[in-house]
């Protein structure tokens, strides 16, 4: 994994702040890192009429442990198209293509192929992106066209949502009977130290919750039912 270091770009992977950037201002002991607009807590000031400080509550930067976080790839956009072929999947990156294996690795994290290369990849979705994380680094995945998404799975959940991943549930963040809409947060999983939000794909109302906080879930168990409105006829 590539060393962190002051002033290095970083994106923070897990906890309540996963998916902000900032600069890394300090490498403290102890792995941990003080990064800029993340883990922020408000602290009393005293004033100091010697350097024009002014007294009140400010926001300053807390410490952040360095596994919470990974090295932001600031390259240029790429285009990439993702289509499956026999068995695999084929990966066209600016038109390069490369035929692609990846095989789940029991624990939320996947071992992917192509050619030679072998790397371990762990994603995390946000929305409509998804953040891979190899290697010390960081890649976003952003939709570039809604339109050619595969209706519900393109977010990852449905009516029926349930574990892609094995993990923990970390908090659930609606009730039986409650109304959602799409792109509301469900459920907070924790996979690999890395905390991944569950979104509703469809509106609806909550009709199950399978599990509870604190539970430990395989992959494929089901964590939540969503019931479409019933269309009333005209």
């Amino acid at each position: 994994m590539l060393k962190i270091k002051k002033e290095d770009e970083v994106v923070v992977i897990a906890g309540r702040d996963k998916g902000k950037r900032g600069e890394v201002l300090r490498v403290l002991g102890g792995d941990k890192l003080l990064v800029s607009g993340v883990n922020l807590v408000k602290k009393h000031q005293r004033p100091n009429p010697n350097i024009g400080q002014r007294g009140g509550i400010v926001e300053q930067e807390a410490p952040i442990h360095v596994s919470n976080v990974a090295i932001w790839n600031d390259e240029n956009e790429r285009a990439v198209e993702v289509e499956p072929v026999g068995e695999g999947w084929r990966v066209t990156i600016d038109g390069d293509p490369r035929d692609v294996t990846a095989a789940p690795d029991g624990t939320g994290g996947w071992h992917v192929t192509w050619t030679d290369i072998r790397r371990h990849l762990r994603v995390a979705v946000r929305g409509d992106e998804r953040f891979v994380f190899s290697e010390g680094r960081t890649h976003r995945l952003r939709l570039a066209d809604p339109d050619h998404a595969d209706g519900p799975e393109a977010t990852g959940t449905g009516p029926s949502l349930s574990a892609d991943m094995p993990g923990k549930v970390v908090r659930v963040l609606v009730a039986a009977g409650q109304s959602v809409a799409v792109g509301d947060v469900l459920i907070i999983l924790e996979s690999m130290k890395m905390e991944t939000e569950l979104t509703a794909a469809v509106a609806g109302e909550v009709a199950r919750i399978h599990v509870t906080t604190g539970q430990v879930v395989a992959q494929g168990d089901p964590l939540e039912d969503i019931e479409p409105p019933v269309e009333q006829p005209s």
